[in-house]
């Protein structure tokens, strides 16, 4: 990964070598390039770095790399928010109708069940059935959950 370095500030990052090719279009570059060549094109490596540990409402953003003059060399960094309402309602959400969808193939996989001439225990299987549907009302729905085991 690389960046676009001028008068040693970010100018853009990531940066690529096909970029470099599109603003250079008058000129060959090797198939592999050397860091010293996309150095001299104003491109220099930026190092990774160690992502922070998130909590459940945190979101991780990448900011442009910093230059540390201990290291002499360009590093990732990272940025740690806390969640919009919005963003905490939309994983909710997108987590809650993920358990619904595995809750309704297995209310789906169960429906033979019900049939007039099926030979399974019916009030077991309608059991079963009654506790995939009160899923969603379990104390960690939809982070925690527990599945009833079919009869």
């Amino acid at each position: 990964m690389f960046a676009l370095i001028e008068n040693g500030a970010v100018k853009k990052y990531p940066y690529s070598l096909y970029e470099i090719q599109r603003a250079n279009l008058n000129t060959s570059f090797p198939s592999t390039v050397s860091d010293e060549t996309m150095a001299e094109y104003g491109a220099m490596r930026v190092y990774f770095s160690t992502q922070p540990v998130l909590s459940d409402t945190q979101v991780l953003e990448e900011d442009p790399p910093v230059f540390s003059n201990e290291d002499q060399r360009w590093t990732q960094v990272w940025r740690v928010r806390e969640m919009t309402t919005e963003e905490v309602t939309q994983r909710f959400d997108s987590a809650a109708s993920a358990v619904r969808e595995q809750r309704n193939d297995k209310l789906k996989d169960s429906d033979w069940t019900q049939i007039t001439d099926a030979t399974a225990d019916k009030t077991a299987w309608a059991v079963y059935r009654q506790a995939l549907r009160d899923v969603t009302a379990q104390a960690g729905f939809p982070w925690t959950v527990t599945w009833p085991d079919a009869p």
